[in-house]
């Protein structure tokens, strides 16, 4: 399935947008007749079975994707989809027209039925999954702000938590929330319900001041200097990608957080912060595979780790070297940032502690493969190890002839 990224990385400079909702989306897709058997139910006076996908499968979203995008909209330009929800954009009326036109006409070749209850044709702006596209960004829906605005004090530990979950929707547009959320969440986790003017304070600012706060994050520019903050705290990492126009003039293209397991927890601070550099870089990978950028932080230690010749070695003295060496299919360089200018620094404090994420497992092989492409990947790191022993150019035969080694982006490789 694309992601979000995904598919914002392909709408910059896009001004002209269309929506269109597919009617029964699932039901599309017509199954083969010997394997309808596998849909029989019972429904009380027979036993039935689909000839169509059927909602509800495992598998459906995955093919119904694969169909729609593959073989229904392949030859059409400036088109995504997520599902049954398609977008169509132009940088001008006349290449969205365009556009429209060569998608309105696969579509009606391969007999899909739009709901045309839910289209918008030629619009400035649209809603598309949860959020509001227009020219020059995107951002949260209007809708999602006034249940915010609208919201009630919450009288229950269970509003406590709704209105919690509603807030996290917005926390990549919120900055610098950590310090004034502390009494809610504590409540949250309480198990009982008390109201004080601390609570009643702090439910005030997530209703108008974060408001204030909620920013438009731009779309990605290959040909824009990007650069990537970021910060560890004691208890969470953060992490915001920005870029710079011409113009010189920042533009946010996306913020991501993690909270810390306990055992992360007890790593020195040094090591946490040279966590955040590879965490960082590894989650916006799909934006920074084959680009050069710059990591900013406020550790200097970061710039001896990951900035010296050293890290090349065979052997790193550290964990925190040890990580980077899974940068080194990553061009950029390392430049300090005072803390107080650190765009990261709100979001690596405002983890709340429920949040549970997993460990950042060492012995990951994902990273290389990121290397590879930026998307999934069915390979394994194992199958490629074997793939390179025995190739005779990356290979390396020793004396004895009976095993080799092979070097790649800086690992050795030994056969088992």
């Amino acid at each position: 399935m694309p992601t979000l990224e995904a598919i914002l990385a392909q709408l910059n400079g896009a001004s002209w947008f269309t929506t269109i909702d597919l009617s029964s989306a699932f039901f599309h897709v017509e199954l083969h007749e010997d394997c309808r058997h596998l849909t029989n139910f019972f429904a009380g006076n027979g036993t039935y079975r689909f000839k169509r996908l059927p909602f509800g499968l495992c598998n459906a979203p995955d093919i119904f994707q694969e169909i729609l995008q593959t073989k229904v909209l392949t030859e059409c330009k400036g088109v995504l989809n997520y599902l049954d929800d398609i977008l169509v954009f132009g940088s001008s009326k006349e290449e969205h027209d365009i556009n429209l036109e060569k998608t309105l006409q696969r579509l009606r070749e391969h007999n899909v039925r739009l709901n045309s209850a839910k289209c918008v044709f030629g619009s400035r702006s649209v809603k598309f999954l949860g959020f509001k596209l227009c020219g020059d960004g995107w951002r949260i829906e209007d809708d999602k702000r006034k249940a915010l605005e609208n919201f009630r004090r919450p009288e229950t530990l269970s509003e406590v938590k709704s209105f919690l979950g509603l807030v996290n929707f917005t926390e990549r547009f919120i900055h610098k929330r950590a310090e004034k959320t502390t009494k809610l969440r504590t409540l949250a986790k309480s198990g009982i319900f008390y109201w004080t003017d601390k609570e009643n304070q702090e439910f005030e600012f997530l209703k108008t001041d974060a408001l204030n706060s909620i920013i438009r994050l731009g779309y990605f520019d290959h040909k824009d200097r990007t650069e990537l903050y970021v910060d560890a705290s004691p208890i969470g990492l953060g992490a915001v990608l920005v870029q710079f126009s011409e113009s010189k003039i920042p533009r946010i293209i996306s913020c991501a957080s993690k909270s810390l397991t306990p055992a992360e927890q007890r790593y020195p601070q040094t090591q946490k912060e040279a966590l955040a550099i590879v965490w960082g870089v590894e989650r916006f990978a799909y934006y920074l595979i084959n680009k050069h950028f710059i990591v900013r932080t406020d550790s200097e230690a970061n710039e001896f780790i990951f900035g010296g010749s050293h890290r090349i070695g065979r052997r790193a003295m550290t964990r925190a070297e040890a990580w980077a060496l899974r940068l080194l299919p990553y061009h950029f360089n390392i430049e300090r940032v005072p803390g107080c200018l650190n765009v990261a620094d709100a979001l690596s404090r405002l983890i709340c502690k429920s949040q549970k994420d997993d460990a950042f497992d060492e012995d990951n092989e994902k990273h290389i493969l990121y290397a590879l492409d930026a998307g999934d990947m069915t390979i394994s790191w194992t199958e490629i190890q074997a793939a390179s022993e025995a190739d005779e150019e990356l290979g390396v035969s020793t004396e004895s002839g009976t095993s080799r080694t092979c070097r790649l982006w800086g690992y050795e490789t030994y056969p088992t």
